[in-house]
């Protein structure tokens, strides 16, 4: 076999061969041997040093000369190193898989959390873990595929006419109030001008004026109390002889009795504006009450 050490000088090319460099200080050129065969290169076993020395910049060695393991340590701040398995893109996923855990920032005040467009941003959250999103744009709802609870055309067609229905009831109701109020004299929020609790003692009388009105004044009666004393019959009336009550026969000592009102607004009677109210007795005298108000219109 021809000489496999080829000594350095200035003039030496390597023109097909592949070599190395002893490991002493001569640094001689060495031809590297392979198997015939296999064609692969052949590795003396049995040497006790270090065969393949791996430095980094600095020229300090990386290699564990001790059990010939590779050290390798990489400091960078700008680059992350993740742990897991990588998977080619719809592998199907299995019991037991590792991956990398992407973090992400709490940011439920929606704070900026990079400095302009195309900025790398991490995934907001809230701070139970929710992932926020934001809504760009108007969101379309189409009735092939509605979302549970959403209104239709056909919920809002029949919607509509319930509505519809609720509308017309409603007038109808208010007509109806209207002539409610209509029939019943006087304001449903009265303009109360003074409150008057009156001592009844009369003999027999005819028209007699128990509580006089004025121009642009009701009398309203709030509650009545009253008792004959022999049989006989009472009844109420305004000025000009319009009912209040019928004509009511009592026994000895009985009489009427009627509380106040709870509701300012809905006295037991209110006669027409300027209207006086009058009482007739027949036959008895008659002692009590008669709590009204005074209210303008």
């Amino acid at each position: 076999m021809a000489n496999e050490t080829i000594k350095r000088d200035a003039n030496y090319k390597a023109a097909g061969v592949v070599g190395g460099l002893t490991n002493d200080a001569s640094l001689d050129i060495v031809q590297l041997r392979v198997d015939p065969t296999t064609k692969r290169l052949l590795v003396d076993a049995s040497a006790s040093e270090t065969i393949v020395d791996i430095e980094d910049g600095d020229g300090d060695s990386i290699m564990d000369t001790t059990n010939d393991a590779m050290q390798v340590s990489i400091v960078n701040d700008s680059v992350g190193i993740g742990g897991g398995t990588q998977y080619v893109e719809d592998t199907a996923h299995a019991t037991g898989d590792t991956g990398t855990m992407a973090l992400a920032v709490e940011n439920e005040d929606q704070a900026d959390l990079s400095t302009g467009d195309r900025d790398y941003t991490p995934i907001a959250v809230t701070k139970e873990g929710n992932i926020i999103v934001k809504q760009e744009g108007a969101v379309s709802v189409t009735e092939s595929s509605p979302l549970t609870g959403f209104a239709t055309s056909a919920n809002q067609v029949t919607d509509n006419a319930v509505l519809d229905n609720v509308a017309l009831y409603t007038a109808g109701s208010e007509t109806a109030l209207e002539k409610i109020d209509g029939a019943i004299v006087g304001p449903g929020e009265p303009t109360i001008d003074s409150y008057t609790h009156l001592a009844i003692n009369l003999g027999v009388v005819t028209d007699s004026v128990l509580v006089a009105s004025a121009a642009n004044k009701q009398i309203w009666v709030y509650g009545i109390s009253f008792v004959c004393s022999v049989a006989g019959t009472v009844s109420f009336q305004d000025e000009d002889n319009t009912a209040i009550t019928g004509i009511m026969p009592f026994a000895t000592n009985s009489g009427l009795s009627h509380p106040p009102s709870g509701n300012f607004a809905m006295p037991i009677w209110k006669l027409a504006t300027n209207k006086d109210l009058e009482v007739d007795t027949v036959t008895c005298s008659i002692d009590g009450w008669l709590d009204y108000a005074i209210v303008s219109v």
